[in-house]
């Protein structure tokens, strides 16, 4: 334990040592205000911290990884619960929801899906559709969530999701229920058909035929749809432009394509580009970016190295889905991104646990 906590020291210390040089590499070219770097660097921080702190408290068995993985299960339902119950009560006009969201200072993406009803997603539900496999998988991760939860989380988050209305968090929903169905017996995946053709078809007449057909054709091939896609394409060029000027170190923390600017209202998250992995790319250079991708490929490796488990395919899976979404969104660094790297860091902990206990049955 004494070495493992050694370990984490240092990496913790390597990973504080590597963003302090990138904020100063920003602050000697000049280009980029210290305000933005710094916004970029808490956000690094912040991300770090959740899984870093984790994985320590693990490593002393303070905590366990079923405790982390049934808390942020637990958390993240209370948040669908809290939200689906604000928007009942602001279309019987109990609330007025737009002005909490401006006091509490909430960043909240709206428009309009069909008639009566808006789009509403917070940076919360980006953790949402990929929980759904570990609440699936509960009673092999350990928290061991009762049947009747596990079908509300499935149908508040479904409901939560598609009015979030992205594309993205649905497909996450979706591939995470394909991803589950496919390690399991025939029975149970019988089951799960029968209650997710339920669920749509229950869907389908609540909202009406055409209104669902014609929202979901709306978010997939849209004027609005279009719109976003040629501005990450935008986005992606004069990225590339900017990293072929900083090569091999980037801009630093906080570096931003000065002709493409993708948040117009914040003052300091310039640095914010739905495609993010090139942002990276272009404000690390070619040495950081290797860097930063050490964490990752360290948490994908210990996701498929455990084995003989089937469902570490489909965590594997759902990870790479994660890293892969940073091509088209800006969720990768954030407090619930930092849950998100934590729940999946946790996975093979309880994996060995699980084939200790394995091998001692059959001593």
């Amino acid at each position: 334990v004494f070495f493992s906590s050694i370990k984490g020291f240092c990496v913790a210390g390597a990973c504080i040592c590597f963003f302090v040089l990138w904020f100063f590499i920003s602050q000697i070219y000049g280009v980029i205000p210290i305000a933005v770097s710094i916004d970029q660097l808490k956000l690094f921080i912040l991300t770090l911290y959740i899984p870093l702190l984790s994985l320590y408290l693990i490593n002393e068995r303070i905590i366990t990884p079923p405790q982390i993985i049934r808390s942020a299960i637990y958390a993240s339902f209370t948040y669908i619960t809290i939200k689906l119950l604000a928007l009942l009560l602001y279309s019987f006009h109990v609330i007025d929801l737009p002005y909490l969201v401006t006091y509490f200072q909430l960043r909240m993406m709206s428009m309009s899906i069909f008639s009566g009803v808006a789009r509403v997603q917070f940076s919360t539900d980006i953790a949402t559709p990929y929980l759904i496999l570990f609440v699936l998988f509960s009673e092999e991760l350990g928290p061991r969530l009762s049947g009747r939860f596990k079908i509300l989380y499935l149908v508040l988050s479904l409901i939560s999701n598609l009015i979030s209305y992205s594309r993205l968090l649905i497909a996450v929903y979706l591939i995470s229920l394909f991803l589950y169905l496919l390690w399991v017996p025939f029975k149970e995946k019988l089951k799960c058909s029968l209650i997710a053709c339920t669920l749509a078809t229950c869907l389908i007449v609540f909202c009406g035929p055409e209104n669902f057909f014609n929202g979901l054709t709306h978010r997939y091939t849209g004027k609005s749809t279009h719109i976003s896609d040629e501005i990450r394409v935008d986005q992606s060029k004069s990225l590339f432009k900017e990293y072929v000027d900083y090569p091999y170190f980037g801009k630093g923390l906080g570096g931003y394509a000065a002709d493409s600017i993708r948040s117009q209202t914040g003052q300091f998250n310039m640095h914010s580009y739905e495609v993010q992995w090139l942002a990276f790319l272009m404000q690390f250079g070619l040495f950081g970016i290797i860097f930063l991708l050490l964490p990752v490929l360290f948490i994908a490796f210990r996701l498929i190295y455990p084995g003989p488990y089937l469902m570490n395919t489909s965590f594997f899976i759902l990870f790479s889905l994660w890293i892969v979404s940073g091509f088209t969104n800006p969720y990768l660094i954030s407090l619930q991104s930092g849950v998100i790297y934590t729940l999946f860091a946790s996975i093979p902990y309880q994996l060995k646990v699980g084939r200790e206990r394995l091998e001692c049955s059959t001593l």
